[in-house]
């Protein structure tokens, strides 16, 4: 059972990090925030939006 809930995450995982960025004209919370790893690569993009959500 743990070996595939250990799978089902690293699915997630793949599939957030592979995600298309959504467009500037979508709301900020129509989204789920990307992992920690792309963080760094989306602030430059979306200053904005992300400074909204961490208030």
């Amino acid at each position: 059972m743990s070996k595939n809930l250990l799978k089902d995450t690293d699915l997630i995982e793949n599939n957030l990090i592979n995600l298309p960025e959504p467009p500037p004209s979508s709301p900020p919370s129509s989204y789920t925030p990307p992992p920690a790893q792309t963080l760094p690569i989306l602030f430059p993009l979306f200053p904005i939006p992300c400074s909204t959500l961490l208030k």
